[in-house]
């Protein structure tokens, strides 16, 4: 139980990191236009504090006010999420590291996620007609 919460924590400050790399990312991309570059990262972080902060607020009224669903129903949602992830990546490396590889990171990613809508509508229409 203790390595999950080390697990869970990891990965919420990961997440917050990344929020602030993505604001930060905007006055890198074009820095003549921003009067206060550091604003964009620190409203970065603010969102993902306050969606940390209202996730597991949320998370148990919406689950309870579902129906049920069968274990690879949402998995087109699962890759659109990975896919997100993937071009947001992309997006990154465009703007810090390589602008060329940037762009295909992030193609690549919103392929894929055009790939998990098609699965999640497929798998929807299939479910809703059986």
């Amino acid at each position: 139980m203790r390595q999950g919460l080390v697990v869970r924590r990891v990965g919420q400050l990961l997440f917050v990191c990344w929020a602030g790399l993505m604001g930060l990312s905007l006055p890198v991309a074009k820095p003549g236009i921003f009067d206060t570059p550091w604003a964009f990262p620190l409203t970065g972080i603010a969102i993902a504090l306050v969606a940390l902060w209202l996730g597991p607020r949320v998370h148990e009224r919406v689950s309870l006010s579902l129906p049920p669903t069968q274990p690879g129903q949402m998995q087109g949602l699962k890759v659109m999420t990975c896919a997100l992830f993937v071009a947001s990546l992309g997006w990154l490396l465009a703007v810090f590291i390589h602008q060329t590889v940037g762009i295909l990171v992030a193609g690549a990613g919103v392929l894929a996620g055009v790939v998990g809508m098609l699965m999640h509508l497929l798998r929807m229409l299939g479910s809703s007609e059986a």
